[in-house]
């Protein structure tokens, strides 16, 4: 029995190398990968249901390892450094383990440094992987790649070194299992640094001496200090009398400070000390002037920098004998009244005065403050500004300007701030600003484009809340197309086209008629609908002129050419003439805009020849009209005796009736339009057929419409 068992494991080993090898031949084995944090928990799953293990393609004693192991899974817990590798089960899949051990660093590099030179340090990462994070830092600040300081992969480097890069240096390393960090000290040689203060001031008072300190910091240690002054005459001379006191701290960085008394009797009016060290690297000095008694001097150039509705911002440059000074004293009033002050440290060079009323004059000064006295002054004169505007434009709207191709933007007026009136308005598009002071601006906009439009209102202290609408604006249109006129009679013609390309924002057609004779100008609307007209209008021109609009929903139109059709001959060769739509005008809708081009001459020349032919020719004329009556009702009885052998009928003809409209008739084959705008409200369209004859027997001899239709289909049995 036992060598059964040992001979079915030596099988399944023998099998499972074939089984690998032909899997990596065919690569169609199926690897899993894992990272496990080191103590962490690795489990891997086995679908063969045979409870042989491997490790590296290697048996696994389960006994020893310290595995977990079933006919479903391998369980690693806790996970080792040592657990890292290839675990399978007998024909199962392959799991990678990789086992995330925490890092640990250590920086590399030169510690010690002459100032000018270069810093170079880089780490080293002895344990640990999948490295997540690196963090330069120089004492408790973390460290940029940026001006001198640049970080690159391991590296760090830190270019041209002075006496404040001198401290520890550390680098963070972080991965999943932890962090580690490393720290150097960073020594740098430097010539001394030196800084002179006067204590409590350098001015000397008749009661009250002063000392001066020197401090100087260098590495190596300073060798030699030395205190000079100098006279108001510029007299030089060397001060012997002074305290030395040396401290070295833990970056070599030695600390000396150099202590000198000055009593009033040494000083005339004006003295200049200037303490000097050097080391092995150079030397260096600073200075400090010292006189006696007076007030200081006053800052210098003082301004008014800034205003908003409650602030005033003075500024000023420090006084050419700063030293004397303490503290600046920044005063403010209203004309004769108290003055209000506020102090600021000697440092200073501007001052921010908060709490003021808008729309407001103050008078501002600076001076110059010590334990003697107060500097003089100078009073500036400071306005401060109104409140910007509380609330935004409402009803802010825009409209399409045809006749000027811009978009008229409106609003109603912002009402003025409590403190001053609104000075204009911002109109932001998506390109460009307009001011206004008016309530509407005409904008030149970019056709068929999504504009956004902002309206705000301004005055001196700055913008208000703005109001913004979406708008389109309307795209460059096209004609109708195909635009005829006809000739029917001596008193009508026809008018036909074809629809424009952008039908579907369409709302209809405007057609304009305007003749020779004065006030002879009718317009009239017409539905999307239509494509064509028929016009039937008074003999008082012989030419006339037609002009036909496409109007679209957004207010935008474009006109075809105007064309002119001559009424004085008839052509009675023109055929289909009952294929459009007659129109007949009782009466003219408006009058001709001055400006409106046609054959009429000006209004002005045109009263004064109607006038004159009313006066003079008024038998004339009569003679005319009663003429023109006889020659029409002759036209029309040998119209009717030309046509007694047809049977077509060749339009329609409107009139108003006050009757209801009559029941519908059933339509027939041949299909006529017609379009009429009642001038009545009230009345009624009554629609009749005829021929040259009169009344057509054969089909319904009138039909009825209420005043609100304005189009409708009309059947004709032919």
């Amino acid at each position: 029995m036992t060598v059964v068992v040992y001979l079915c494991i030596f099988l399944s080993i023998i099998l499972k190398q074939v089984y690998c090898v032909c899997c990596r031949i065919l690569t169609i084995e199926a690897v899993i990968y894992r990272s496990i944090v080191l103590g962490g928990r690795f489990e891997a799953g086995c679908t063969s249901g045979l409870n042989v293990w491997y490790l590296n393609t290697l048996p696994i004693d389960l006994q020893t390892c310290g595995c977990n192991a079933t006919t479903e899974s391998l369980v690693i817990d806790p996970v080792l450094e040592s657990s890292t590798g290839e675990y399978n089960c007998a024909f199962g899949e392959i799991w990678k383990l990789w086992v995330i051990v925490p890092p640990s660093v250590r920086i590399s590099g030169s510690t010690e440094y002459i100032a000018g030179q270069t810093l170079s340090l880089f780490y080293n990462l002895e344990e640990g992987s999948n490295i997540t994070s690196v963090r330069w830092f120089q004492d408790d600040s973390e460290l940029v790649s940026e001006g001198r300081i640049r970080i690159s992969g391991k590296n760090l480097t830190k270019s041209i070194l002075n006496s404040m890069d001198i401290g520890m240096y550390s680098v963070t390393v972080t991965n999943d299992a932890g962090e580690d960090t490393n720290a150097v000290k960073i020594i740098i040689q430097f010539q001394p640094d030196v800084s002179v203060v006067a204590t409590p001031s350098s001015l000397v008072t008749l009661t009250q001496n002063v000392t001066l300190q020197c401090t100087i910091r260098a590495n190596p240690g300073a060798t030699l200090v030395s205190w000079t002054r100098r006279t108001s005459e510029g007299v030089e001379e060397p001060v012997s009398l002074h305290r030395e006191t040396k401290a070295t701290d833990e970056f070599s960085v030695t600390t000396t400070i150099s202590t000198l008394e000055v009593s009033l009797n040494e000083i005339d009016s004006q003295y200049s000390y200037t303490c000097s060290a050097e080391n092995v690297l150079g030397n260096s000095q600073n200075s400090i002037t010292v006189q006696k008694g007076g007030p200081p001097p006053p800052p210098e150039g003082v301004k008014v920098s800034s205003t908003t509705p409650t602030t005033i911002t003075l500024q000023w440059n420090k006084p050419s004998l700063h030293t004397f000074v303490d503290e600046f004293k920044v005063e403010w009033r209203l004309p004769i009244r108290m003055w209000s002050s506020k102090v600021v440290d000697r440092t200073s060079i501007s001052a921010t005065i908060d709490g003021l009323t808008p729309n407001t004059r103050y008078e501002v000064r600076v001076a110059s403050v010590n334990t003697e006295a107060v500097s003089t002054s100078q009073i500036l004169n400071a306005i401060t500004l109104h409140e910007p505007p509380s609330s935004p434009p409402t009803s802010v709207s825009a409209k399409w300007i045809q006749e000027q191709e811009r978009v008229q933007l409106k609003w109603n007026a912002v009402q003025s701030s409590v403190d001053g009136s609104v000075q204009g308005y911002l109109v932001q598009t998506s390109n460009l600003n307009h001011t206004t002071t008016e309530t509407m601006i005409l904008l030149t906009l970019q056709r068929g484009t999504l504009q956004t439009l902002r309206v705000l209102a301004f005055n001196s202290g700055g913008n208000g809340p703005s109001e913004e609408i979406q708008y389109l604006v309307p795209p460059v249109r096209s004609p109708v197309e195909d635009f005829t006129l006809m000739k029917l009679s001596s008193s009508s013609f026809g008018v036909t086209w074809s629809p424009p390309a952008d039908v579907a924002d369409l709302a209809g057609y405007n057609v304009t008629i305007l003749g020779t004779a004065p006030n002879d100008y009718w317009e009239t609307s017409i539905d999307s609908s239509v494509n064509s007209a028929c016009f039937d209008v008074p003999t008082f021109s012989s030419d006339y002129r037609v002009s036909l609009r496409s109007i679209y929903t957004d207010n935008s139109y474009v006109s075809t050419d105007k064309e002119i059709i001559s009424l004085k001959k008839v052509d009675n060769s023109v055929e289909n003439k009952e294929n459009c739509i007659k129109v007949t005008f009782l009466e003219s809708d408006t009058t001709p805009s001055p400006t409106e081009e046609g054959l009429s001459v000006p209004i002005i020349v045109a009263v004064i020849v109607v006038i004159a032919l009313l006066v003079v020719l008024s038998g004339v004329v009569g003679a005319i009209f009663v003429f023109w009556r006889c020659r029409r009702q002759k036209n029309q009885h040998d119209l009717e005796s030309n046509s007694s052998t047809s049977n077509k009928p060749i339009g329609v003809a409107f009139r108003l009736t006050p009757s209801p409209p009559s029941n519908d008739d059933e339509l027939g084959k041949n299909n006529n339009a017609y379009h009429h705008s009642p001038q009545n409200s009230q009345d009624l369209i009554e629609v009749k057929y005829y021929d040259v004859e009169g009344m057509y027997p054969n089909s319904p001899t009138s039909k009825s419409f209420n005043s609100s239709v304005n189009s409708q289909i009309i059947g004709i049995h032919v």
